[in-house]
C-alpha cells in the first residue's frame, strides 16, 4: 500500500509558487497532468527502447510502476518511458523508491531531446569519489556537462525529484518527504525542439535492482495571451486554415532548424552549389543519425516535400526526407543505393524505410542523380511519393508512425561504411 503523499492540489500550488519564484506568472491557469499508476499507465506513454515494455510491473508493488534498472548500456536508453512536453516551460516531479548500490545504477526524471541533449536527475550510484561521486546519492546529470551536482542524502532507498524548466535552464531540486526542498544544481538544456519527458530506471554491465516509481506528474503555465480567442461563426469558404512554410536555402538556413548530430554542422555547405543547401553522405553509420537536419513537425498531420540532386553509388548512400520521433521509431524516403537484389534492393533509385518494417519499397526510377521527395502524414501512417520532374507523382509506398510525441521533421545525407557524395537540396517545403 502506498504511503500518504504530497497530492496534486499541493503540486498545482507548488507549481504556482515556482512561476512566481522565477518571475513567469503570467496571469493564465496553472495546469497539471498526473499518472499515479493505480492500475495501469495512462495513454500518451511510449518505451524508447520497446523491449522495455515487456519488463515493467503494476503488480509487484500495488499503486507503483516497477522497472528494474536495466543491465547493460542501451542507445536508446534502457527503461525510459516518455511522453512530450507542454510546449515551453514546465515542472517535472516524482518520488521513486530505489537502492542502488552498484555503480551506474540509477532512477529518476528524464528530460530527452536526442542523445546530446539529455538531462537526468535521479537517485544513483557511483563510488569514484575523485571524480566528485558520494556513492548513494542524488545525482543531476547532463550530456553536455561534466557536473553531476552529486549530494549525500539522509535516505539511501527513496527520492522525491523536481526538475523545472525556464526558458534553457532546468533547476533540479530533491525532498525527504516531499514537502521540504532543497536544491540539487542547474544544467542548461539547449534543445530547440519540443522534448519528451518521463522516468528512467537503468545501469550500465551491473546487477539489477527494482525502481519503484509512486506517481510522475507535470504542470505548466498557460498565459491568458496563449489562449485561443474566441472565434466568430464563419461560412465553410473562409474555415480554411491550412499553412505551409518553406527553406529555398538562398544564401542563409532559416531559423528553428538543429543537427541530430552537432558535428554535423561545419561539413554543410550553401556556398558549394549556389541555391541549394549541400551536404555530404557521412561515411560511418551513427547513432544519432549522420547528416540530419531537423526541426519541429506541425501538430499531427502533415505533407513534407524536398528536391535532391545526388547519385549515390556505394551500398547505404542515401539522401532525401526524414520524419524523426526517436533511434526506434523513424521514417527516411531517400534516392539511395543498394546493392542486395536478393534482398529487394534495386541498387540506385528511390527507398522508404522505417525502423519498424523491413519493407524499403525500393523503386527503380529513370534518373539516377535526382529526385523530388514527399511524405504525406495522416494519423499515425505516412504515404511516399516520387517524381522525377515535380509535377507527376507516383506512390512508392506507406508505413506506419506510432511515435506517441511530436516529431521532428527534415532532411537526411548519410552513408555507412562508405565514401561520401554529395547531396543537394534545392529546399524544404512542409504543409498543414
Amino acid at each position: 500500500m502506498k504511503k500518504p503523499q504530497p497530492g496534486k492540489s499541493l503540486f498545482l500550488f507548488a507549481v504556482a509558487l515556482i512561476w512566481m519564484s522565477v518571475g513567469l506568472h503570467a496571469g493564465g491557469a496553472t495546469t497539471t497532468w498526473t499518472d499515479e499508476f493505480d492500475g495501469a499507465p495512462e495513454t500518451g506513454w511510449a518505451w524508447m527502447n520497446p523491449d522495455d515494455a515487456g519488463r515493467f510491473s503494476l503488480t509487484e508493488q500495488p499503486g507503483y510502476l516497477t522497472i528494474p534498472t536495466q543491465s547493460g548500456g542501451g542507445d536508446p536508453p534502457n527503461g525510459a518511458m516518455i511522453r512530450p512536453a507542454p510546449a515551453g516551460d514546465f515542472v517535472i516531479e516524482t518520488h521513486v523508491l530505489v537502492a542502488p548500490d552498484e555503480n551506474f545504477q540509477k532512477a529518476g526524471l528524464l528530460i530527452f531531446g536526442d542523445r546530446e541533449n539529455v538531462l537526468i536527475l535521479s537517485r544513483a550510484y557511483c563510488s569514484f569519489v575523485d571524480y566528485g561521486c558520494v556513492r548513494n546519492g542524488i545525482y543531476f546529470d547532463s550530456s553536455a556537462s561534466t557536473d553531476n551536482h552529486a549530494k549525500v542524502t539522509t535516505s539511501d532507498d527513496e527520492a522525491w525529484l523536481r526538475l523545472t524548466k525556464t526558458g534553457s535552464l532546468v533547476r533540479a531540486e530533491y525532498s525527504e518527504n516531499g514537502t521540504v526542498w532543497q536544491l540539487i544544481g542547474e544544467h542548461q538544456f539547449a534543445w530547440s525542439g519540443v522534448p519528451s519527458i518521463g522516468i528512467i530506471a537503468n545501469g550500465r554491465n551491473v546487477n539489477e535492482v527494482p525502481a519503484s516509481f509512486d506517481f510522475f506528474r507535470v504542470g505548466w503555465e498557460e498565459s491568458e495571451a496563449e489562449a485561443p480567442a474566441p472565434q466568430e461563426t464563419q461560412t465553410p469558404a473562409a474555415q480554411s486554415d491550412n499553412s505551409a512554410w518553406a527553406d529555398e536555402f538562398d544564401g542563409t538556413a532559416e531559423s528553428g532548424w538543429a543537427w541530430l548530430n552537432p558535428s554535423d554542422a561545419a561539413r554543410a555547405s550553401l556556398t558549394e552549389r549556389s541555391g541549394y543547401l549541400t551536404i555530404p553522405t557521412q561515411p560511418g553509420a551513427a547513432n544519432p543519425l549522420n547528416g540530419a537536419m531537423i526541426r519541429t513537425a506541425p501538430g499531427s498531420d502533415f505533407v513534407i516535400e524536398t528536391h535532391v540532386l545526388v547519385a549515390p553509388n556505394e551500398n547505404f548512400q542515401r539522401a532525401g526526407l526524414l520524419i524523426f520521433g526517436d533511434m526506434q521509431h523513424f521514417l527516411v524516403l531517400g534516392h539511395a543505393y543498394c546493392g542486395f537484389v536478393d534482398y529487394g534492393c534495386v541498387r540506385n533509385g528511390i527507398y522508404f524505410d522505417s525502423t519498424l518494417s523491413t519493407d524499403n519499397h525500393a523503386t527503380a526510377t529513370p534518373s539516377e542523380d535526382e529526385a523530388w521527395l514527399r511524405l504525406t502524414k495522416t494519423g499515425n501512417r505516412v504515404r511516399a511519393e516520387y517524381s522525377s520532374d515535380g509535377a507527376a507523382w507516383q506512390l512508392i509506398g506507406e508505413h506506419a508512425f506510432t511515435w506517441t510525441g511530436t516529431p521532428s521533421i527534415g532532411i537526411i545525407a548519410d552513408g555507412n561504411r562508405a565514401g561520401g557524395v554529395p547531396a543537394e537540396f534545392d529546399f524544404f517545403r512542409v504543409a498543414w
